[in-house]
């Protein structure tokens, strides 16, 4: 679903760019040389626009109250999440819990924060 969420945007701004109705897109994958088609339904369109609108409801809300909502804590979720390193960090060094974030898959995060530190990187 993640790709096709990204086509439906990219679909969303041609449509946009050049003034015309775009309701559809492809999706080529590299590695299995597959060729998909996807259709832009409205549901979908909504959905994207609604998950947008509550990302930026919540960066509105850190902003102000200077605080990141909590962590999901979902193995399945966080394992593909492009943001991992930096969300688990966040938590680590902001949690007043002594557990840890329930990621049992994120080994080592006393050596990943030295790096953060001094290296800039995980």
């Amino acid at each position: 679903m993640e790709h096709s969420a990204q086509v439906i945007l990219y679909t969303i701004l041609m449509s946009e760019r050049y003034l015309e109705n775009v309701e559809s897109g492809l999706l080529y994958y590299l590695h299995t040389d597959v060729t998909q088609g996807t259709l832009v339904r409205r549901s979908d369109v909504l959905g994207l626009i609604m998950r947008r609108n509550e990302l930026a409801h919540d960066i509105v809300k850190a902003s102000r109250i200077q605080q990141l909502p909590r962590m999901l804590l979902s193995p399945s979720m966080c394992k593909g999440c492009h943001h991992l390193n930096a969300c688990t960090i966040y938590h680590k060094v902001t949690s007043t819990v002594v557990h840890s974030s329930g990621l049992n898959f994120v080994q080592n995060m006393e050596e990943c924060l030295l790096f953060v530190f001094v290296f800039n990187q995980c």
